[in-house]
C-alpha cells in the first residue's frame, strides 16, 4: 500500500456537480480546452495541459496502470482509452491527489479524466501516487468494454477491489482484507444491504453516505467474489455480474456474518507466507488499525508485527504500527530481545519503543549505532531518529 490511500469519491459516474446533467460528448468538448499536448501510447491516448516532457511521465504511469488493469479484467486491447488531465488546483501535499468538487478521477463512457496540479513541477511524482485512482477509473473502463456495467454498487465495487491491488510478479493481486472492508464491517447493519443496492448515480449524498456506499460496495463485491465459481478472476466477475438484485440481496445474513467473522490478524497471517505477502502484511499493520481493526490492537497483533520487524524488508512497517500504536503494549521480554539482537536497527527500535514509553535509555549507545548505520539505512528508519532526538 502507498503512502497515503486516495480517496476517490466520485469515481466512475457523472454525480458531481460540474458533470451533472451534461452528455459524455459535452463533458470531453470541455475537457480539450485545456489540452496542450496529445501523446499515443499502445494502450493509451494521452490529452495534456503539460508539455511533452511532463505529459510522458503520466503516459507511462497510465500506460502501465491500463496493462495491468486489461489483463486483470482480460479486456480488449482497442480501441485505446482517452485519458483526460483535467488541471485544478494544486494540493497542500504532494502525495495527496489534487482533486475538483472532491473528486480525484473520473471515468465516462470511452474516456477518463484525472484531476492534476496546474503547476507541472512535480509530475512524474505526482503521477506515481495516483496509481489507485487509474487503476479505479481504468477498471471502470474495461469493465464497460466487457459489458460489466450494471447498478452502482457492482461498478464502484469492482474498481475499489481492482484500486486495493499490488503488482505480484508483473500481474494485479488483491490485497487480503483493505481499509474500506474494516469501515464497512464497523458501520453494516441490518437493511444496509438494501440502502446499498438502491445506489443510484445523481444520488445526492454527504461525503460520510458516500464514503460509507464506497466501503460497503467494495465489502459486497469481495464477499461475492469469494462465494463465486470459476477458475480464473474474471470468470468469477462474470458470475457475480450475473447476479440479479433479488439474489444480493437474499445473501444480507451471510454478507453480514462474513464482516463480523473477519478476523484480520489471521488474514494477515495467512498472506504473509512469503516474501511479497509478509512485505504487504507489514504495510497494511498500521493502516487497518487506525481503520479500525481493533483485533490488531492485541497480543496477537503484536506478535505478528514483532515476527514481521526481524524481516528487513518489512522492518518499516511494522516500526509504524509497533512505535505509534502498541509502544505501551510491549512486555519488557519484547524489548529485551529486540535490545539483545545483533542487528542495530532493532535496538534502536527498542530505544525508540523505550522513548516512546517515557523510560530511560542510552542515548550516546543509540547515536553510536544511528551513526554506523548506512545512508541509505539512515534514510529508511528516519522514524527512529526522529523519535530519539538523534542527527
Amino acid at each position: 500500500m502507498r503512502g497515503a490511500t486516495l480517496l476517490v469519491l466520485a469515481a466512475g459516474g457523472l454525480g458531481a456537480c460540474r458533470m451533472a446533467g451534461k452528455s459524455p460528448a459535452e463533458l470531453e468538448a470541455e475537457l480539450r480546452r485545456d489540452v496542450r499536448t496529445v501523446l499515443e501510447g499502445e494502450l493509451v491516448t494521452l490529452h495534456s495541459p503539460y508539455g511533452e516532457v511532463e505529459s510522458r511521465d503520466y503516459l507511462g504511469v497510465t500506460e502501465r496502470e491500463a496493462g495491468l488493469v486489461r489483463a486483470r479484467l482480460d479486456a480488449p486491447r482497442e480501441p485505446k482509452v482517452r485519458t483526460y488531465l483535467a488541471p485544478t488546483t494544486p494540493p497542500q501535499e504532494i502525495w495527496e491527489a489534487p482533486h475538483h468538487d472532491d473528486v480525484a478521477g473520473w471515468a465516462s463512457d470511452g474516456f477518463l479524466t484525472l484531476y492534476v496540479s496546474s503547476t507541472p513541477g512535480l509530475a512524474a511524482l505526482r503521477a506515481e501516487f495516483q496509481d489507485d485512482t487509474l487503476r479505479h477509473e481504468l477498471a471502470h473502463v474495461y469493465a464497460r468494454r466487457l459489458g460489466w456495467s450494471r447498478e452502482r454498487w457492482f461498478n464502484e465495487g469492482l474498481a475499489c477491489v481492482v484500486e486495493e491491488t499490488v503488482v505480484r510478479a508483473g500481474v494485479l493481486q488483491e490485497l487480503p482484507v483493505s481499509e474500506r472492508v474494516i469501515q464497512a464491517r464497523a458501520e453494516a447493519r441490518a437493511g444496509s444491504l438494501a440502502t446499498l443496492l438502491a445506489w443510484a448515480p445523481g444520488q445526492r449524498l454527504s461525503l460520510e453516505e458516500q464514503g460509507e456506499r464506497y466501503a460497503q460496495a467494495e465489502a459486497l463485491v469481495r464477499f461475492l467474489l469469494a462465494r463465486a465459481p470459476g477458475a480464473s478472476w474474471p470468470e468469477r466477475v462474470a458470475w457475480v455480474h450475473e447476479r440479479t438484485q433479488a439474489q444480493v440481496q437474499e445473501l444480507e445474513p451471510q454478507w453480514l456474518a462474513w464482516l463480523a467473522e473477519l478476523d484480520t490478524v489471521a488474514a494477515l497471517r495467512a498472506h504473509a507466507v512469503d516474501a511479497a505477502g509478509r512485505l504487504e502484511a507489514a504495510s497494511l499493520l498500521a493502516p487497518l488499525l487506525e481503520a479500525g481493526a481493533q483485533e490488531l490492537a492485541t497480543r496477537a497483533g503484536d506478535e505478528l508485527a514483532l515476527e514481521l520487524l526481524t524481516d528487513p524488508a518489512c522492518t518499516s512497517g511494522a516500526i509504524s504500527f509497533l512505535l505509534f500504536f502498541r509502544a505501551e503494549a510491549l512486555t519488557e521480554p519484547d524489548l529485551e530481545a529486540l535490545e539483545r539482537a545483533q542487528n542495530p536497527v532493532l535496538r534502536l527500535v527498542a530505544g525508540a519503543l523505550r522513548t516512546r514509553r517515557g523510560e530511560p535509555v542510552d542515548r550516546a549507545g543509540l547515536s553510536a549505532l544511528w551513526n554506523a548505520l548506512t545512508e541509505s539505512e539512515r534514510e529508511r528508519y528516519a522514524t527512529l531518529a526522529f523519535v530519539l532526538e538523534l542527527e
